[in-house]
């Protein structure tokens, strides 16, 4: 601030922020924002709804063992989640396979709705935490075992 005197927030501007995202985005990239955040809120209460009824099947299938999300009445910060979330949030929840890992594969193996995929995109997807670092994958077992698997 001392080089650039009252200057400074707009040299600041100039050199750090437009370098980094640029000085407007394209018309239609600024179509596809504004049409993505006017169904934001539609979009997230069809998520909840539909990870409700995930969590209900999951919680009564004779096959699982245990479900983890916020949601449930038997989850540690079930209470955190009532009041800082009253009409529901959060689709991501986890859930133990009743048996061992081969049971746990024979679950993956008969997916049709997810992928077993690692990446951070805007998939469903399914992860087993045994594979997640590579170490474990080399001793373990690799993705996909299943070729119709999408």
């Amino acid at each position: 601030t001392d080089a650039a005197g009252k200057a400074a927030f707009a040299v600041y501007i100039r050199a750090i922020l437009l370098r980094d995202t640029g000085s407007s985005i394209s018309p239609f990239a600024a179509f596809l924002l504004l049409q993505g955040t006017e169904t934001l809120s539609l979009r997230l209460e069809r998520h909840i709804e539909n990870t409700k009824k995930v969590l209900d099947f999951l919680t009564n299938h004779p096959k699982v063992e245990k479900v983890f999300h916020p949601a449930l009445a038997d989850h540690p910060d079930h209470e955190v989640y009532q009041k800082y979330f009253p009409n529901g949030g959060g689709s991501i929840f986890t859930f133990n396979v009743k048996g061992g890992k081969k049971e746990a594969f024979d679950f993956i193996d008969h997916l049709e709705l997810f992928s077993p995929n690692c990446s951070h995109s805007l998939l469903t997807l399914l992860t087993l935490r045994a594979l997640l670092s590579t170490r474990q994958a080399q001793h373990t077992h690799s993705f996909p075992r299943k070729s119709s698997m999408t």
